[in-house]
Parts: structure tokens; C-alpha cells; sequence
């Protein structure tokens, strides 16, 4: 694959993922802060608590895919109060999005060869 373009995929992905991870963590905010324990308690739990024991589980990672399903029941739930943190989270599960397809039909396409 091109250099260039792998650097391209690269950069949009981690913009993407950037904006879905403060999204996250603003909607954990709102959601402590509205006294809504549960979604903060969860959001706690699958986005924060793999970060600090990534280390010594490696497996715990994958509970921060919990995350995005957990913010859209939230968003859902409680569009008024949400409403700054759909403007970072919703871009950023949009570019995510799309930068996986581009990438993924990029190789599926042209593999290692263009």
C-alpha cells in the first residue's frame, strides 16, 4: 500500500477515535453530573477502568467497545443535556466509521500493491 495513504488512514483514524474518547469522556461528566449514577457508573467501568489496568490485562480492552452503544442509549435517553457531547462523539463515530470501510476496501481492492 501507497505510504502516503496508509499515513492519510492513519491520521483520520486517530482523529476519529480522539473525538469518540473525549465525546466519551464529556458524556461520563454530564452523566455524573445530572445525578444519572448508573450511566456514569458504567461508562466508569467499560471506558476508564481498562485504561489503568491495560498493563496487566490485555483482554480488558475490549470492554471499551461497550462504550459507543452505552453513549447512544445515553444520548437517546437524554438529547437536551448531551447536547455538546453529540458534537464531539458523532463526528468522531462518523470519521471512525468511514476511515475503516476506505481502509478496509482500500487493502480488500489493492492489498500491499498500489
Amino acid at each position: 500500500m501507497n505510504p502516503e495513504l496508509l499515513i492519510l488512514f492513519t491520521i483520520f483514524a486517530a482523529t476519529g477515535i480522539a473525538l469518540l474518547f473525549v465525546g466519551s469522556l464529556i458524556t461520563l461528566l454530564v452523566s455524573l453530573g445530572n445525578r444519572h449514577h448508573i450511566f456514569g457508573a458504567l461508562l466508569f467501568l467499560f471506558l476508564m477502568v481498562p485504561l489503568f489496568l491495560a498493563r496487566q490485562y490485555h483482554w480488558l480492552g475490549a470492554a471499551t467497545v461497550f462504550v459507543i452503544p452505552l453513549v447512544l442509549v445515553y444520548f437517546y435517553q437524554y438529547p437536551e443535556q448531551t447536547r455538546y457531547a453529540r458534537k464531539i462523539f458523532v463526528p468522531g463515530l462518523i470519521v471512525s466509521v468511514l476511515t475503516a470501510l476506505v481502509a478496509g476496501l482500500t487493502y480488500w481492492f489493492f492489498g500491499f500493491s498500489l
